[in-house]
């Protein structure tokens, strides 16, 4: 199972709301909740890229595999 870090990591750097965020990445704000919850299925590339320049980090740190 993968596991989402971006609400942990969105505190630690600074984004109060789900809202700052989406402007920051340029993710649009009905997208950026499943993301930030980790309910979201589907997770492309482009996203990915976005999250990691808004947060300034490397993929690792928004995502874990966690075995079941």
């Amino acid at each position: 199972m993968i596991k989402f870090k971006v609400k942990q990591l969105m505190k630690k750097r600074g984004f109060e709301t789900q809202l700052s965020l989406a402007e920051a990445s340029g993710i649009h704000p009905t997208r950026i909740g499943p993301i930030i919850h980790g309910t979201v299925r589907r997770f492309d590339v482009e996203t990915l890229d976005k999250l990691c320049r808004a947060l300034k980090c490397q993929p690792n740190d928004l995502l874990e595999y966690v075995s079941d």
